[in-house]
């Protein structure tokens, strides 16, 4: 791709359908396989997403944040261990 120029929907398909399917899991939790799986459902809204990024780069940083919870996943809860991490 040169720079500055957009990606095409197709340039996109194309790069996510090379990945590894189930590599680690992105910030928001998903492994590659779902956006592979629900392309026809996401692939507009990752365009839009990615090329808007082209246009202005500083909104990577507020792409990025997250919450974070601490849910228990038995009870009582002894150790570290025994949290799970969910972002939202």
């Amino acid at each position: 791709m040169q720079r500055g120029r957009f990606f095409l929907l197709s340039e996109i398909q194309n790069a996510l359908v090379h990945m590894g399917a189930f590599k680690a899991p992105g910030e928001d939790g998903l492994k590659l396989v779902f956006y592979q799986c629900q392309w026809q459902t996401v692939g507009k809204s990752m365009c839009k997403l990615e090329n808007s990024l082209i246009k202005d780069p500083s909104r990577i940083k507020s792409l990025n944040s997250t919450l974070i919870a601490l849910i228990p996943k038995v009870e009582p809860m002894c150790s570290i261990k025994h949290l799970r991490l969910i972002s939202l």
